[in-house]
C-alpha cells in the first residue's frame, strides 16, 4: 500500500512539474508586451473558407504587412492583400496582444479586408510565438473563416 502511494506520489509531482515547465525557460529569457515593441515587416499565408466550409469553396489568401508595436500590448498596421483571381488591394490591422513569460501568446487582430474579403472583415483571434528577444514573431489563426499562418521580423532601426 505504501509503495503505491509512493508511486502516485511521484506521478503527481511529475505530473505538477511538467504543466509548470511551460511557465520558465531553461535560458533564463523571459518575455512580455513589451518584447513587441517597434515595427515588424509581416508575410501571411493561408485560405478564407467559404459558408458552409466544403471543398473547393475557399480563397487562397497572401498578406504582406508592417505592422508598429507600441510595447504596451497594441499595434497598428497596413499593408496589401492577394486573393486570386483577384486584384492586389490595401488591408489594415489592428488590435492587442497578450505575451506570456515562455514567448508564447494571444493576439486579437481586427482586419480592413478588401476585393472579394471585405465582407470577412472583422477580429480574429491568433495565438503567437516571440521569439529571439521580441525580434520575431510566429502566428496562426484561431478560427473560421481563415486558415492562415505567418512570420514577422523587426526592422532595424
Amino acid at each position: 500500500m505504501k509503495r503505491m502511494r509512493l508511486i502516485g506520489l511521484i506521478i503527481a509531482v511529475g505530473v505538477f512539474m511538467q504543466g509548470t515547465e511551460g511557465f520558465s525557460r531553461a535560458d533564463g529569457v523571459s518575455f512580455s508586451k513589451a518584447s513587441l515593441k517597434g515595427d515588424y515587416v509581416c508575410n501571411m499565408t493561408g485560405s478564407s473558407i467559404g459558408d458552409p466550409p466544403t471543398a473547393g469553396n475557399f480563397t487562397n489568401l497572401s498578406f504582406v504587412t508592417v505592422e508598429t508595436y507600441d510595447g504596451n500590448g497594441n499595434f497598428s498596421g497596413h499593408g496589401f492583400q492577394v486573393a486570386p483571381p483577384f486584384s492586389q488591394c490595401d488591408v489594415k490591422v489592428a488590435g492587442t496582444v497578450q505575451v506570456n513569460p515562455d514567448g508564447t501568446g494571444l493576439r486579437s487582430a481586427g482586419y480592413g479586408l478588401c476585393g472579394a474579403n471585405a465582407g470577412d472583415s472583422g477580429t480574429f483571434a491568433q495565438a503567437i510565438v516571440v521569439e529571439l528577444n521580441g525580434g520575431r514573431y510566429d502566428l496562426a489563426s484561431l478560427g473560421f473563416p481563415f486558415v492562415l499562418s505567418a512570420y514577422c521580423i523587426r526592422r532595424a532601426n
